[in-house]
């Protein structure tokens, strides 16, 4: 953490201004506190920064499966449209990462992801 207090991150050097290390630990905290971030360690000398919260990835997982908004209704009106076909199916990481329904897609997942769609009820990780 010290190491990053010199980038352009917390230093300013058109204003000749940077953040002290309480105050950049403070700034990280706040991220972790939003989602937006995890301590690597214990000793909180590494933050990840997330792109998407956990949450986020997993909506994307679950609207990948059942289609936006976790799908929708069939032409009939009743129950959910399954988009991928993929909904109540066991799928690998590689599967889910690689498989002939994500090409295109981009970075889909992450195991965050998962964890995410988890913490709601909509998935479960082994």
């Amino acid at each position: 953490m010290v190491d990053a207090l010199d980038t352009e991150l917390f230093r300013n050097a058109t204003l000749g201004r940077h953040l002290k290390l309480k105050d950049a630990m403070e700034v990280l905290e706040g991220m972790v506190a939003e989602g937006g971030g995890e301590w690597a360690d214990k000793e909180k000398t590494t933050i990840i920064v997330l792109w998407r919260k956990h949450e986020e990835w997993g909506n994307l997982i679950y609207d990948w499966v059942c289609g936006p908004q976790g799908g929708g209704t069939t032409a009939n009106g009743e129950g959910q449209i399954d988009a991928t076909g993929q909904k109540g199916s066991v799928l690998t990481l590689y599967e889910i990462e690689h498989g002939d329904l994500t090409v295109g897609q981009g970075e889909l997942l992450t195991l965050a992801g998962l964890e995410g769609s988890a913490d709601s009820g909509q998935s479960f990780t082994v």
